[in-house]
């Protein structure tokens, strides 16, 4: 059940099998790593939208720190 959408365009794609990770810019110039699971078929300039649960994504800073979860 997603209860986010990010929207963005892909700039490289790595496919190893059995996951899929997406590199995006959203339409705020943020770079965004998704890892999906399987051979996803999309490519490099693709416009995607991205719905994902967010009790259950994990956000990392410039620094690759994670941030913490708030309570609900």
């Amino acid at each position: 059940d997603s209860d986010a959408i990010l929207q963005g365009e892909v700039f490289a794609v790595e496919r190893l099998g059995g996951e899929t990770y997406l590199y995006v810019n959203t339409e705020k110039n943020e770079e965004l790593t998704v890892h999906a699971a399987g051979d996803k078929v999309v490519s490099v300039g693709d416009l995607v939208s991205i719905g994902f649960s967010s009790k259950n994504c994990h956000l990392f800073n410039g620094q690759g720190q994670v941030f913490e979860k708030l309570a609900a």
